[in-house]
């Protein structure tokens, strides 16, 4: 405040002294006092200012001076209510407040010390609502007392009942403004709460949207029941406002209370719930209304369509399909003949068509015009929607009733992807290519060929006692990558490729899948699970948060069920113990040695009935700075990113174990190693990599570029999956005449562990794709893929020799004679 004194000071001279003056005058009385606060204004201050009108109870002054600030003044109690520097605002709101000598009677009878904020309040209101009267305004600002004072010395059933301009009533303004104790005085002196404003909307209908406490104050009127049944002019319920308003324990009320549940004429529960203003709140709501009226998401919306036809949020629509509504219809048919991915394809809603494919979406699913959901999306121009759907097997050459393809579609049309989404859907509608040998991978094709060889010359009765292995990388969400591979593979079989597996090994994202696995999810499942896992767990700044991935790995695993309930097939994880300088290695397993309890410890073989599965999950998984250790452990992928090898050397554990206690060993038929996909190399300026002192800023900046690129190099070979770790494994596998088979794509870039980018995540699995269209050739009937994974099938078969090689190899098939 003094330098603002001396400041203006400076600026004063004697012409224009008043000026500065008046200048000062409005500045100080800006800093030192709020326009907003009602406050008491001292004597000296009131005689200084000009009156303006004649009023007695509040009145309008004015600053002595060429540009005042007018104030509006409640004269009994010298009490500073309102001021602006526009004279007609001002007195707009000192004609509101002297028209309201009833409320302010009542007021003035109240408690000394409540009296200033009831004033703040009531001006607040009055600014909101100029044309409220008396009752209108105690509603609004929850003047409980002051209500019961004008209804006891006044007609109390005229003032309950007077409608303000807008058409409500003073129950409705009190419900509206969430006021407990205006509410509970208005229902005393007989308010109905039935009774109607100009909107057809009771007071529950106000009351739904905001507390259940008023619902529950509410209760006890006699008129509740048909209150709580009564349609406004939306065609809503209170039911309908409060799911609207996602309260829900308004909701649950309403319904405990045996209101109806529809269908109504804004359209059936179903639709309503689509219209709720908080996503977080929708899956709790549907819980909710479900307990009392199961079927009410198979309603038609419309007398065609249904929810799943509505835009919905991916959370609810996952929670929906895996929850209350599981046996809903993924591919029922509006009126147009549409299933709900022609909806979400039309509306370009990739998330929700995302979705509706992870719980098997028909995608070649044709409307009435013939049309599948491709040709909408090669229509509309959608080129993260034309490689969704293309990855979920949507048929690149179907036809619509005109005779177009979805390419003839894009062709024609003039969207700014027409060029991309032809080549997507042309390269689709090809034959897959037929890459030709490599020859610097002719000695593993001649050892891979051994072990295929003795596998073939086994009799039946041998090769239907062979257990095939399943190795699964980390990678966070690039583990639908995985799941993805593991699909197109039971595609081209036509039935669950998990049936032949019966040993996995799996680390952070590809121990989840592994574990789930292992219990009998499907892939589809599995699919479901992480598509919801990104939007669930990576929330917020990393590292995210601790008690959301467990809860979500305790949701889909449960809290008891141990590694020992997963006896359908073998399956170990890894992780890493950090509590010594020297990382440890950690295995759960849901098996142990055929050895006895003290030797099973001493090989580090802990019990099975210890090892909890969301836990070990949860270990796995602990990827540093993305989440916190948990009880000193942490991501298995700092030490085995690619388990094959600790798969590999668990094989030769336990079938030591085997000769030793007497056992019979086991037969590894193959190990199929699955990668979460191959990053594109990037330069790195590797000329110096100098770490001594810098003598110059241009070193100092050097030596932070050279720290960088160390530390991304030590971090990739850290978490390394391809190169060197699975030569190493295939080596193992082919010297115990096992075949070994490595699928891994190339990506187009860099993903994220925790990437949420839906567009990044379809990029994912359409590289995933075009890694197949490219580098695996397929024969027909499917039959070429049985030898490759099934081998106990092979009796069935009269093939010799199969071999499949990745990225340049090829797949080989000698047909005996």
């Amino acid at each position: 405040m003094f330098n603002l004194i001396r400041n203006v000071a400076s600026y004063a001279t004697q012409e224009n002294y008043q000026v500065v003056v008046d200048a000062y005058s409005r500045v100080a009385q800006a800093v030192t006092s709020s326009p907003f606060k009602v406050e008491k204004i001292s004597a000296s201050k009131l005689n200084s200012l000009a009156k303006c009108d004649e009023s007695m109870l509040f009145s309008l002054y004015s600053e002595r001076c060429s540009r005042p600030t007018f104030f509006v003044i409640y004269v009994p109690r010298s009490l500073l209510i309102f001021r602006s520097s526009d004279k007609s605002d001002a007195d707009t709101i000192r004609l509101a407040l002297s028209s309201l000598t009833r409320l302010i009677n009542a007021l003035e009878k109240g408690p000394e010390k409540a009296f200033i904020p009831n004033i703040e309040r009531l001006r607040i209101s009055v600014e909101k609502e100029q044309s409220f009267k008396d009752i209108h305004h105690a509603s609004a600002c929850n003047f409980g007392d002051a209500i019961a004072r004008m209804c006891s010395t006044g007609d109390a059933q005229a003032i309950i009942n007077e409608a303000s301009l807008d058409g409500r009533f003073p129950l409705q303004i009190a419900a509206d403004n969430d006021n407990e104790e205006a509410l509970r005085v208005l229902v005393h002196f007989g308010a109905d709460v039935s009774k109607q404003d100009s909107k057809l909307r009771n007071v529950l209908h106000y009351a739904a949207q905001k507390s259940p406490e008023l619902l529950k104050l509410l209760k006890s009127s006699p008129k509740f029941a048909t209150a709580m049944d009564q349609i406004d002019e939306n065609g809503m319920s209170p039911l309908c406002l409060a799911i609207e308003a996602s309260q829900i324990k308004c909701v649950k009320l309403l319904l405990d209370s045996g209101c109806s549940v529809g269908p109504f004429p804004a359209g059936p529960l179903a639709f309503i719930l689509t219209l709720a203003h908080s996503a977080d709140a929708l899956p709790t709501l549907v819980d909710t209304i479900a307990e009392k009226s199961p079927h009410f998401l198979f309603e038609r919306i419309n007398g065609t369509s249904t929810i799943l036809h509505e835009k919905l949020d991916r959370v609810l629509l996952f929670h929906i399909l895996e929850g209350v509504a599981r046996n809903l219809d993924v591919n029922v048919r509006d009126g147009l003949h549409q299933t709900p991915l022609h909806c979400a394809v039309k509306r370009g809603d990739l998330p929700q068509a995302i979705a509706l494919l992870s719980f098997r979406a028909d995608p070649n699913a044709m409307d009435q015009n013939g049309d599948t959901a491709l040709h909408i999306a090669a229509q509309q121009g959608s080129l993260p929607i034309v490689k969704l759907l293309l990855c979920f097997n949507s048929s690149a050459t179907a036809k619509n009733r005109r005779g177009f393809t979805a390419a003839d579609i894009a062709k024609q049309s003039s969207t700014p992807h027409k060029k991309e989404i032809m080549e997507c859907i042309q390269l689709m509608a090809t034959p897959p290519h037929h890459p030709t040998p490599a020859p610097e991978h002719v000695i593993s094709d001649l050892m891979q060929g051994r072990a295929l060889s003795r596998i073939s010359a086994m009799p039946s009765e041998q090769r239907d006692q062979i257990i095939n292995c399943l190795s699964l990388d980390g990678g966070g969400i690039k583990g639908l990558v995985l799941i993805q591979i593991l699909l197109h593979i039971e595609n081209e079989l036509g039935y669950p490729i998990m049936e032949h597996f019966k040993w996995l090994a799996g680390t952070s994202t590809g121990a989840i899948i592994a574990l789930a696995l292992a219990r009998g999810d499907s892939l589809r499942t599995c699919q479901s699970l992480y598509l919801r896992l990104k939007d669930e767990i990576f929330v917020g700044k990393r590292p995210y948060s601790e008690s959301t991935i467990e809860h979500f790995l305790q949701k889909h695993f449960g809290t008891e069920p141990t590694m020992a309930n997963l006896n359908r097939r073998k399956v170990m994880v890894t992780a890493t113990c950090i509590r010594t300088t020297v990382p440890e290695l950690k295995l759960y397993r849901s098996y142990r040695l055929p050895l006895n309890i003290v030797q099973n410890e001493a090989l580090g073989y802990s019990d099975p009935e210890d090892c909890v599965i969301w836990r070990c999950a949860r270990y796995s998984s602990a990827a540093p700075t993305f989440f916190p250790p948990k009880d000193g452990i942490v991501d298995g992928g700092l030490i085995a990113n690619n388990p094959t090898l600790d798969l590999l050397n668990d094989i030769h554990t336990y079938n030591a174990a085997c000769q030793y206690s007497g056992h019979k060993e086991a037969d590894i038929g193959c190990i199929l190693s699955v990668g979460t996909g191959q990053s594109p190399a990037t330069d790195v300026n590797c000329s110096t990599f100098s770490l001594t002192a810098p003598t110059s800023i241009n070193e100092g900046i050097s030596m932070i570029r050279d720290i960088i690129n160390l530390k991304n190099i030590l971090i990739e070979q850290i978490t390394s999956s391809d190169g060197e770790c699975v030569k190493r494994a295939r080596s193992w596998a082919h010297d115990q005449k096992i075949a070994f088979f490595r699928l891994s794509p190339p990506l187009s870039r860099h993903v994220e562990l925790d990437e949420m980018q839906n567009e990044t995540i379809v990029d994912l699995l359409w590289d995933t794709e075009v890694f197949f269209h490219f580098h695996v050739r397929s024969s027909s009937p499917p039959a070429a893929f049985l030898p490759l994974y099934l081998f106990h099938t092979m009796h069935r078969l009269e093939y010799s020799f199969f071999e499949l090689q990745i990225l340049g190899k090829v797949f080989i098939s000698d047909e005996k004679e």
